[in-house]
């Protein structure tokens, strides 16, 4: 017999133990003291006690509580680490054996049971002379006389390092398991159709959002997915049922909360030995963040591919200006009209178009210096405010000590400007606006989740109103050039790409946050200036 026995076995060894244990109360091997329950003969019921013991992990011992004679079998000897030879079976001696730490507690249940005549379940430890540590459970019966008079004590000691050991490998090996699927985001589940129980893993209560007390069902499952992807999902779990050996579908799962989540299901089939089928198993791996972190680098790559064309575009419409200009400039100079004027009025406005389409396409100029972001938008703010609202209220929070940035001047003054005049379009009826600078450090958490930033120390430029706010529409647009939720003439859709293409420029990185009704906050990070 290989390994730990089962708990079936365990309990078919312990009441053949307990047959032998009676039939050696009167034929005892090892024995100590005078006028002992006990003779010292060997028996044949010993020997297959032996083997039983050794195949079991146990050891039995019988205690005569009025002469303190003390019977040990082979299988106790083997437990406590003893040579029967050099030690004689005895409490003190077993005691001895007990780990120090745990002795006291054994001596003080020992010698209780011993007055009341109560027995019970402990477990402790071994520590043979070695130094290697045993784990046991001692368990014990009170022997009586007819006449309800207490003899003595007999019971076993079950050896259970081995089996704790793996117990414990296990625990560990299902912890790992547990922080494994929680870094890939994958939950796992198994459906046993014989007892038509379901079993999922702590993560994929996680992933819709239900407590692990829930009970696990294919109902509750099904209550789970998305309405619109529900009939696909069944039919890709038609598919294993009605035998492929694999099937794999993405679906939308909703949690309690109403948050929707993107997931991949994949399912087999389990079969025994014989090949029956005797259930089935999957993974679920939360697909979420992925989806969104490709979105992001979709329309980063777009806004890259976008602002490449304009700024193109911009060059060469440019030269194109600088000819018109340069021209009304000097008929304006011979034969000043209002015609004329208005010529270069509209080629001055184009110019101004092109410079911002060249600094969406990261090619205008710069003329950058370590300066104080906070020095700089104070100066802004000079110019801008007189542009804003009388009902809308600016504050400034600055939290100093405050780092330097490497930045153009002229471009912060045209975030400002943008973030600024953006915000007061945005509160109509007045409201509060606050500008706040302060240092922050960007942790790769935060870079893994945000494409383009990069983790590191940042000072912080956050803008923050109390205006309409954006629809997850028009935010995830917002910069995007020529996209304006203005009317026809108001707008050129410039503003925000503008302020997105001269921070991407300045090596910092940029996100909003916003909702109807709930205003909005564009956060803009640059980084620290190297000391």
């Amino acid at each position: 017999m290989s390994g730990d026995p089962s708990d079936a076995e365990l309990a078919r060894l312990r009441l053949r133990v307990a047959e032998l244990e009676a039939a050696l109360a009167r034929e005892p091997r090892h024995a100590s003291g005078e006028g002992s329950l006990l003779p010292e003969t060997l028996t044949a019921r010993e020997a297959k006690l032996s083997e039983v013991e050794r195949a079991a992990h146990l050891g039995t011992w019988v205690w005569d509580t009025r002469s303190q004679a003390v019977s040990w079998s082979d299988g106790l000897y083997r437990i406590l680490g003893y040579d029967p030879k050099r030690v004689a079976p005895s409490v003190d001696a077993f005691y001895a054996a007990v780990h120090p730490e745990d002795r006291a507690r054994v001596q003080e249940t020992s010698q209780r049971n011993a007055e009341t005549g109560d027995t019970g379940t402990l477990a402790c430890r071994i520590r043979w002379e070695t130094g290697e540590i045993r784990e046991v459970v001692l368990d014990g019966t009170a022997i009586r006389s007819p006449e309800g008079r207490l003899l003595g004590f007999a019971g076993t000691v079950l050896d259970v390092t081995e089996r704790n050991a793996k117990e414990r490998a296990l625990a560990r090996s299902e912890a790992l398991l547990g922080e494994a699927q929680t870094l890939a985001h994958v939950g796992s589940w198994v459906w046993d159709l014989s007892t038509g129980a379901t079993e999922w893993s702590k993560e994929l209560y996680r992933i819709v959002g239900l407590p692990t007390d829930a009970r696990a069902s294919r109902r509750l499952w099904l209550e789970r997915v998305h309405p619109d992807d529900l009939a696909r999902f069944k039919l890709a779990i038609d598919q294993v049922v009605g035998g492929a050996d694999l099937s794999s579908v993405d679906v939308r799962v909703v949690r309690p909360d109403g948050e929707i989540r993107w997931i991949q299901g994949t399912a087999r089939a389990l079969h025994d030995a014989e090949g029956r089928r005797v259930g089935y198993t999957g993974i679920v791996h939360d697909l979420t963040e992925r989806r969104r972190l490709e979105d992001q680098l979709r329309q980063s790559q777009k806004m890259e591919a976008i602002g490449r064309v304009a700024a193109g575009i911009a060059h060469d419409f440019n030269n194109v200006l600088t000819v018109i200009r340069g021209n009304a400039d000097i008929l304006l100079m011979e034969n000043p009209n209002e015609e004329l004027r208005q010529i270069a009025e509209a080629a001055s406005r184009a110019t101004e178009l092109t410079r911002l389409l060249l600094t969406l396409g990261r090619k205008a100029p710069l003329d950058p210096r370590e300066i104080d972001l906070a020095e700089e938008i104070e100066r802004s703010l000079r110019i801008v405010r007189r542009l804003v609202s009388k009902e809308v209220s600016i504050e400034v929070d600055v939290k100093r000590p405050l780092w330097s940035v490497v930045a153009d001047p002229t471009q912060v003054h045209q975030v400002v400007s943008n973030l600024v005049l953006n915000a007061n379009d945005s509160m109509p009826a007045g409201g509060s606006l606050v500008l706040r600078l302060e240092n922050v450090v960007l942790d790769p958490a935060y870079a893994r989740e945000h494409p383009d930033a990069r983790p590191g120390e940042h000072v912080l430029l956050e803008v923050r109103d109390t205006g309409t706010g954006m629809t997850e529409h028009v935010r995830a647009h917002a910069l995007e050039p020529f996209f304006t939720t203005k009317e026809s003439g108001k707008g050129t859709g410039l503003g925000l790409p503008t302020v997105f293409g001269i921070v991407r420029q300045g090596g910092g990185s940029l996100d909003i946050e916003s909702a109807p009704g709930r205003g909005t906050s564009v956060r803009v990070f640059l980084p620290r200036a190297v000391p």
